[in-house]
């Protein structure tokens, strides 16, 4: 669609330091809370105020990076190293990059429940004085 003029879309740049800064952010938020941006609203319609503290305190933390980041933030988040897709690495066969991405991320949806079951199967081949479930 975006060939034929029908869509378009917006790369950001790549900023290392203010991904890093940002993904632990987010990451440390949601392990505390113990949902993840889809599942919070529905903890919150169900009744769960420590969600919606946690949600209100997104909020609060969004407007104060908004408010104060030419002063504080931007110097954080270091230089920008471009703007830049997988297509780009590979001129000429950004269809079949995008075909082998697909792929690659369908066999690893597929292998990563196969490994877990996986791991249950060995322990359960553990004699029971073994097995950290049955300690």
């Amino acid at each position: 669609m975006i060939d034929a003029g029908q869509a378009h879309y917006h790369v950001k740049p790549i900023i290392l330091q203010g991904l890093i800064i940002g993904g632990i952010l987010f990451g440390v938020s949601m392990a505390i809370l113990g949902k993840c941006p889809g599942t919070g609203p529905v903890s919150i319609a169900e009744g769960r105020i420590d969600v919606l503290i946690g949600a209100i305190g997104g909020l609060l933390g969004g407007l104060v990076f908004t408010l104060y980041y030419d002063d504080f933030f931007k110097p954080l988040m270091g230089e920008s190293l471009g703007k830049s897709i997988l297509p780009d690495f590979f001129q000429g066969h950004e269809d079949m990059t995008a075909l082998i991405f697909g792929l690659i991320v369908i066999v690893i949806a597929i292998a990563i429940p196969k490994l877990e079951l996986f791991d249950e199967a060995d322990l359960s081949r553990l004699p029971d004085t073994q097995r950290p479930d049955r300690k």
